[in-house]
């Protein structure tokens, strides 16, 4: 059955940061050929190009650290489906087996919870990478946001799904919370998006 959602959210956190490392990459190379204009400084222009350069590269970065965390989401599900695979004929196996599954099940919480922080992380530069890339790349920007966020809201609901399962709903507190405030980022960072001059535009808004 792997794998599954959460490896799914992964991989779309890591296409939408491989989007705003190719708006990076792109802009930085066309700002660094820019002639200079009356409109931007060549100073100005130069650090607009490293900038960018040093956007993809973080962007790159994430979405390698995603594509570890697809294979990661499935190894940690595997590992649930260990725990309860345990004999449970005495006491002693009974005690063994529940808590293997308590260690599998907060690991299995755990990693789509660093999924979406790193799925946050893309969509920051997704944003950054529309606000100051080439105008004719912001829609590639928006959409590696957006798809960003969406790897980041499914991570999210495999957190809460296999927290779900715990038998001390306390254990898991502490993912919960944090989970909350990465979404609230998340909407944040999606309405400023919506509310960028050049995409409210093309929208005939």
């Amino acid at each position: 059955p792997a794998p599954g959602g959460g490896s799914v959210a992964a991989l779309a956190g890591a296409l939408g940061s491989a989007l705003a490392a190719m708006v990076g990459n792109l802009g930085a190379k066309r700002a660094s050929r820019a002639p200079d204009s009356g409109r931007r400084s060549r100073g100005d222009t130069d650090q607009r190009a490293i900038e960018l350069g040093l956007l993809a590269e973080k962007a790159q970065a994430i979405k390698e650290e995603l594509l570890g965390l697809v294979d990661e989401d499935t190894r940690a599900f595997d590992a649930v489906l260990e725990a309860m695979r345990l004999p449970k004929s005495s006491e002693a196996e009974i005690l063994a087996r529940m808590a293997a599954m308590e260690t599998a099940t907060l690991e299995a919480a755990e990693t789509p919870l660093r999924s979406a922080r790193a799925c946050l992380a893309a969509m920051e530069l997704c944003l950054r990478a529309v606000e100051i890339g080439n105008p004719s790349s912001i829609t590639d920007g928006a959409a590696g946001c957006i798809i960003a966020n969406a790897g980041l809201e499914g991570a999210i609901l495999n957190v809460r799904v296999n927290l779900g399962s715990l038998p001390d709903a306390s254990r898991g507190s502490t993912f919960l919370a944090e989970a909350a405030r990465l979404e609230a980022k998340a909407r944040d960072i999606i309405a400023e998006l919506r509310n960028h001059a050049g995409l409210k535009k093309l929208a005939g808004s």
